[in-house]
C-alpha cells in the first residue's frame, strides 16, 4: 500500500517540484532602449570610450578636455563626471544622450573626482594646487578647500551633514 502511495502522489510531486527547480528560464528584457555602459577614460586620446555591457562592444567614443584622468557617476542624476587634468576642467556627461553636456573649470591639474552619496556635491582633488574644489551639482558654483599636503591621490566624499577633513 505504501509503494502504491509513494508512486502514485509522491513521485508526480517530486517530478513537478524537480521541474519547476530546472527548467530554463528567460533573461528579462528591457527592450533595445535600456542600456548599461561602462565609461573608460582614454588619456592619450582625451576621449572616453563608453561600452554598452549588454553586448560587450564600444557604443561610442566621446570627446572630453585634455588628459581626462578621473570618473565619477552620479545615478541621481544620470551624469558622468570626468576630470580632465591637461586642461584644468570636469566634463558632464549625460549618461541617456553620451554626450558632453557642460563644462565646469577648477584649479590646479585636477586628478580624481567623487560624488556625495545624495548626488548634489561633487569633490576635486587638485593635485597642482594642494586644495580641493566642492562642485555644487545643483547649482552653477564650487569653492575651493586647501588641504595640508603636496599631492591628493584618493578622495572620499564625506558622510551628509559631516565637515570635510
Amino acid at each position: 500500500m505504501r509503494k502504491i502511495l509513494l508512486s502514485v502522489f509522491f513521485l508526480p510531486i517530486l517530478g513537478g517540484l524537480a521541474w519547476w527547480y530546472f527548467h530554463e528560464r528567460l533573461i528579462t528584457d528591457y527592450g533595445p532602449s535600456y542600456r548599461e555602459y561602462a565609461y573608460i577614460t582614454n588619456g592619450k586620446s582625451n576621449t572616453v570610450s563608453v561600452i554598452d555591457l549588454r553586448t560587450f562592444e564600444p557604443a561610442r567614443t566621446i570627446h572630453v578636455g585634455s588628459e581626462p584622468s578621473g570618473i565619477a557617476a552620479n545615478n541621481k542624476k544620470n551624469e558622468v563626471y570626468v576630470v580632465n587634468t591637461g586642461s584644468n576642467n570636469i566634463s558632464v556627461i549625460d549618461a541617456e544622450q553620451n554626450a558632453v553636456m557642460a563644462t565646469i573649470g577648477v584649479h590646479g591639474k585636477p586628478y580624481f573626482i567623487d560624488v556625495a552619496p545624495d548626488g548634489k556635491r561633487a569633490y576635486v582633488a587638485n593635485s597642482g594646487s594642494a586644495n580641493v574644489s566642492v562642485i555644487d551639482l545643483e547649482g552653477a558654483w564650487f569653492w575651493e578647500i586647501s588641504v595640508s599636503g603636496r599631492r591628493q591621490d584618493w578622495l572620499e566624499s564625506p558622510p551628509m551633514g559631516q565637515p570635510f577633513s
